[in-house]
Formats: C-alpha cells, structure tokens, sequence
C-alpha cells in the first residue's frame, strides 16, 4: 500500500494508491493502519536504499566498517562490548579489532574499570577511513538524488527528513 500526500490548496490530503509487489491489495481504512501502512511501505523502501548503496562501488558494508562507525557513534569501548552492540561473538569482534588495529583505524588503550581489558576508540586514521567512505556514500546517493528527482521533489524529501528523525530518535535502543 502506498500512500501520498497531495496538495489541494493549502490543505494536506492522503491519498491511497497501490502497491504492485503487494498485489493491489486494498486498505482497511483507520489511523492504526495507515501506519502500518506507511511502515510497511518506509521498510521496504529504506531496505532498497541501503542494498542499493551497499551494490554501489565503494558503498558495500564490512565487519570493519560497521565497528568503525559504532565507535565513531559511540565513542571508546572494550571487545565485549562492541561485540554485544554489533551482535557477533566475542571471538569474531577480536578478530575484526586487530584487523583494524593492524590498519592503524583504533587504538587500544588500558580500561580504567577492568584491568584485564581495553579500551578501543578510533585513530585519525580510522576516522579518515569512516569520513572517506562516508563522502563516497554522499557523493553516490546525492548523484541518484539529482538524476531521480526533480528540484520539487527534492525539496520535499528534504522536508521529510525531520519526520523521519523523529521516527527514528523514538527507535532508538528498540
């Protein structure tokens, strides 16, 4: 189910239209499940997105790069922790970690509330390595913005972007 906002006037008006990879399938009407609705519909679309950029060269996602940015996020923390946040096995994380220590993109240091372990937080190098994938990820998906929609349509995805960090600050943790 796709819905969509018109402009009739100054007035804000939904309008239902169909979704041809859910069959055509109807509506039951009702806030609950314009919802579900619209959650459906940002689910899958969100979930193309980011395949279509991970397939994009230099847009896939590695255990390196994952972990890079939950530090970037975050900030210095122990194996365990990492692991736990990014849900492997302690094993696998300690691996990853001195992959990216052995590139220079952390930097082990001792943990001042466990003496049996260490602290692990981004080099300059690491976070070179986080803002360069990071341009080339903008730089990709800014070219499909330009070449996708036009100078209307853009400027209502921008107006979306507040609606969906409100979305998202309310997920956070979920």
């Amino acid at each position: 189910m796709l819905w969509g906002i018109s402009e009739p006037g100054n007035s804000m008006v939904w309008t239902l239209g169909m979704n041809r990879q859910q069959g055509g399938r109807e509506g039951r009407g009702g806030d609950g499940d314009r919802a579900e609705a619209l959650a459906d519909d940002l689910r899958r679309v969100v979930g193309t997105l980011v395949r279509a950029v991970r397939a994009m060269p230099g847009g896939e996602k590695t255990a390196q790069s994952d972990t890079l940015g939950l530090l970037e996020r975050e900030g210095a923390m122990n194996v365990a922790a990492m692991a736990e946040r990014r849900g492997v096995r302690h094993q696998t994380m300690r691996l990853v970690v001195a992959q990216m220590e052995a590139a220079g993109w952390v930097e082990g240091m001792p943990d001042p509330a466990d003496g049996r372990s260490r602290l692990y937080a981004l080099s300059a190098a690491g976070q070179a390595e986080v803002e360069r994938a990071r341009a080339i990820r903008i730089a990709r998906i800014g070219g499909r913005i330009r070449e996708a929609l036009s100078e209307a349509e853009q400027a209502q995805l921008h107006a979306a972007i507040p609606l969906l960090e409100r979305i998202a600050a309310g997920s956070a943790g979920s």
